[in-house]
């Protein structure tokens, strides 16, 4: 995607991008953990990483403006989706140079930002979301023990799936819907919004390992147009698309 169209995806929630990232960069400048290094380097906002927080502020903008709870998800949601990638970036040991690189580096640093999601949901009054958002972690390592393993029960490409569902899907998902649940969307509408972060997420993970992701995008699709019309229903829109049409140039998506 280029970085025009990204920023025009960003317009309706731009200030509260903003805020999002201050709130990031206050709890990580306060901390003097050692394991986490430079905190500069975990500074990290290019649209793959703020994705899941940019979802959590487009849906609660279907609702209306995000207030401060909502941002603090958004923030949350960030320390969550970073501390994962960096678990799953683990390598294993080649038995030469230093292995503090290939893996306890990566896990120091992922349990360090999973430190900050749950401070993060203290310190902003939202800590009855931590019971949703642990099962999503837990979910997480589940999907990475599940992707690893040699199972010869099940084909590799369903494994895939699964670990796809466990590892990214689950996490777009559950934080479209808590979003929603913020805002005070009705139950249909989280569940819609949930079903939407789900297939998203699935496009994502699996368009990344090869495997033709056209059924996901469709139906993420169709889930939006159930949703309240307006600016934040068409910059969510406008961001599967042009994802789906950088991912895959080959193959034309035509959008009602």
């Amino acid at each position: 995607m280029s970085e025009g169209a990204w920023e025009r995806v960003l317009s309706p929630i731009q200030g509260e991008l903003l805020e999002m990232q201050k709130i990031v960069r206050q709890s990580l400048h306060s901390s003097k953990a050692p394991a986490a290094g430079e905190p500069g380097q975990l500074l990290t906002f290019a649209s793959q990483h703020t994705l899941p927080s940019v979802l959590v502020l487009l849906c609660a903008r279907l609702f209306g403006p995000p207030a401060a709870p909502v941002i603090a998800l958004a923030a949350v949601v960030h320390f969550i989706y970073l501390a994962a990638r960096s678990h799953q970036s683990v390598q294993e040991w080649p038995g030469t140079g230093d292995p503090r690189e290939c893996y306890q580096y990566p896990v120091l640093v992922g349990d360090y930002l999973y430190s900050h999601f749950f401070n993060c949901l203290c310190r902003h009054g939202i800590l009855s979301y931590l019971q949703p958002l642990a099962r999503v972690i837990c979910q997480i390592s589940e999907g990475s023990i599940l992707r690893l393993q040699n199972n010869k029960e099940i084909s590799r490409a369903e494994l895939l799936r699964k670990a796809a569902l466990k590892e990214g899907a689950l996490l777009l998902g559950e934080s479209c819907r808590l979003a929603a649940r913020l805002c005070g969307a009705s139950e249909e509408e989280e569940e819609i919004l949930y079903r939407f972060g789900l297939n998203y997420g699935m496009a994502l993970v699996l368009n990344d390992l090869g495997f033709e992701v056209r059924a996901y995008v469709e139906k993420a699709l169709a889930l939006l147009d159930r949703l309240p019309l307006g600016e934040a229903r068409e910059a969510l829109k406008e961001l599967v698309v042009l994802w789906y049409q950088a991912a895959r140039p080959d193959l034309a998506l035509q959008v009602v």
